[in-house]
C-alpha cells in the first residue's frame, strides 16, 4: 500500500495559471500562459470556440519533478464577430487536468453615419442630400458604399468606394434626380459597408 501511495504521488501533476480572461481586438493578439510542475510525458489538446484563432505551444514535453510554460497565442481575424470566445486547454499525463480561457473579442471596428432624413421635391427636379461618414473604430478601413430603396434609381452618389483612418470622417453627397411626371413617397437607404471588417451601417433618405 505504502509503495503504491508513492507511485500516485510521483505521477502526480499541478496545473495553473495567472489570468483566464482578457480583451482583444480583432487582429491582435492576446497571450495566456499556463504552468505544468510534476513528472511524466505530457500530452496537450485544446478544444472551444476559440480554437480556430488560437495556437498552444508546446502540445508535448517531458518533465522530471520540474516545471514547463504553456504558451496560449489567440490572435482573432480582422473579420472576428465581437463576443465572447472560450478556449480549453487539456493536459494530460495518466490523468487529465483542464483550465477553462476566455477571449472577449471587442467591436473595435465601427462606421457611423448622419445626414439628411427627408426632402420635398418636385417631378424633374433635384436636390442634394449630404451625409457625415466616420469611422469610429480602431483601424483605417476601405469602405464600399450603395444605394437601395425605390428611389434608389434616381440618386448618384459623390463616391462609391473610399478610405479613412481611424476616427477620420468625410461628406459623402447623394443627388437625386426626379423624373419627369414621377409622383408618390419615394425612399432610399444609403448602406455603408467595411471591405476588410465587419463593420456596416445605413441611413434612410426620402
Amino acid at each position: 500500500l505504502i509503495f503504491l501511495i508513492s507511485i500516485n504521488l510521483v505521477l502526480a501533476f499541478d496545473l495553473t495559471t495567472t489570468e483566464k480572461e482578457k480583451s482583444v481586438c480583432p487582429s491582435n493578439t492576446v497571450l495566456f500562459t499556463a504552468t505544468v510542475f510534476g513528472t511524466g510525458n505530457f500530452n496537450i489538446n485544446y478544444e472551444g470556440s476559440a480554437t480556430s484563432f488560437a495556437t498552444v505551444v508546446p502540445q508535448g514535453f517531458s518533465l522530471n519533478n520540474e516545471q514547463r510554460v504553456i504558451y496560449i497565442y489567440v490572435t482573432p481575424k480582422l473579420n472576428t464577430a465581437p463576443g465572447r470566445y472560450e478556449l480549453n486547454l487539456a493536459v494530460t499525463s495518466g490523468e487529465k487536468k483542464t483550465l477553462n480561457f476566455v477571449v472577449n473579442v471587442e467591436n473595435c471596428n465601427q462606421v457611423t453615419i448622419t445626414g439628411t432624413q427627408s426632402k420635398e421635391l418636385c417631378a424633374c427636379n433635384s436636390e442634394t442630400y449630404e451625409y457625415n461618414i466616420l469611422n469610429a473604430g480602431n483601424y483605417e478601413e476601405t469602405y464600399k458604399v450603395e444605394v437601395t430603396g425605390n428611389g434608389a434609381q434616381y440618386v448618384k452618389l459623390s463616391e462609391e468606394q473610399f478610405r479613412l483612418k481611424s476616427k477620420e470622417s468625410k461628406k459623402l453627397l447623394a443627388y437625386y434626380n426626379a423624373p419627369c411626371g414621377s409622383a408618390g413617397d419615394y425612399e432610399f437607404n444609403v448602406n455603408i459597408k467595411s471591405l476588410t471588417s465587419n463593420a456596416a451601417a445605413s441611413f434612410n433618405s426620402k
